[in-house]
This record gives C-alpha cells, sequence and structure tokens, in this order.
C-alpha cells in the first residue's frame, strides 16, 4: 500500500494551501483574490494576506507534496519569518496515523540529517518545526533537494523529496 502511495505522488504547489475553498485565478505566475496574494517562485509560493486595516501582510512560503490520484496531502512545508524570531522557521506537517515516535528527519542534499521532534497533531497532520539558523539557511538556499523522512504507522519510512528551486527567491520575498 504504502509503496503504491509514494509510486503515485506528484509535487504539486498548491495555491489553495490554506484557504482551500478560496478559488485563486492564475495570471502568469501571480495570483490575486481579494486580500490573499500569491507569487509563485519556480516550485515555491509565496502567500501574502493583509490585515483588514491594509496596513500589515501576513507572509509565508510552501510547497505541498500530494497523492496523485487523491489529492491526500502527504506533506507539507511552510516557512515564515515570525516577527518575535530572530530567525525564519520551517513547518513541516506529515499525516495523522504516521509513527510519531522517531519524529521526522530532513536532509539537504547530502548534509547530515536534521531530526525534529514531531510537536503536536492535530485534524490537519502532525507538526514538527525547526528556527532556520545561518548554516541551516545556508543549505537550504544552496541546495537542490530536501528529503523529509517519517515513519508510517507500520513503521515502514517514508522518504519525500522537497525541490529548493525557487526556495531563495522565495525567502527573499518574505522581507
Amino acid at each position: 500500500m504504502i509503496r503504491a502511495i509514494l509510486q503515485s505522488i506528484t509535487v504539486f504547489v498548491c495555491a489553495n494551501f490554506f484557504f482551500a475553498t478560496t478559488s485563486i485565478a492564475q495570471t502568469n505566475d501571480n495570483s490575486r483574490n481579494g486580500d490573499i496574494n500569491v507569487v509563485k517562485h519556480k516550485d515555491w509560493a509565496v502567500q501574502c494576506q493583509e490585515s483588514e486595516q491594509k496596513t500589515l501582510s501576513s507572509c509565508f512560503m510552501f510547497q505541498r507534496i500530494l497523492v496523485k490520484d487523491s489529492g491526500e496531502s502527504l506533506l507539507r512545508m511552510t516557512v515564515d519569518r515570525p516577527k518575535d524570531l530572530s530567525a525564519p522557521r520551517a513547518i513541516f506537517v506529515i499525516p495523522l496515523g504516521t509513527y510519531v515516535t522517531p519524529g521526522v528527519s530532513v536532509q539537504i542534499d547530502t548534509s547530515d540529517p536534521l531530526d525534529l521532534e514531531i510537536e503536536y497533531c492535530d485534524k490537519q497532520g502532525c507538526y514538527a518545526g525547526i528556527s532556520l539558523d545561518q548554516p541551516i539557511l545556508s543549505l537550504l538556499k544552496r541546495g537542490r533537494q530536501a528529503v523529509v523522512t517519517f515513519q508510517s504507522r507500520g513503521r515502514q519510512e517514508i522518504k519525500l523529496p522537497i525541490s529548493l528551486n525557487g526556495f531563495s527567491s522565495g525567502l527573499a520575498a518574505l522581507n
């Protein structure tokens, strides 16, 4: 079953990441619908939402891996720059029903894997986060691919690739 799912995985940058009921028409690489603006950066998308006062905007970049046939989310990686933190952070969301004890591992190209604890789960999935300090940011900016590893409920290892194509330009757009 897991092998069949993994064989039908497709990398899909989805503009309706948090706003599944919002239809966002695409014009070239930019999208606009009300107060939500989505701009594609190669394999990444940056989504910003203006505040009601139109003075502040909240932005994040993201990439999702979906099961090709069902559209079910297998992995979501989000990067944002919280105002109360000095460094950007990455949040990885994996499906419910995975074996959470070993956590999540992220390997950028051939670097040593980064081991992340799963912090909590809700109806959207299980969350693991990391502060992107300068050494990690440098790896992500120079890298070609990150491989995110976690385990299924049956304790089978699942490895999913995240393209880093467009990561640097997406991150720059968050500033």
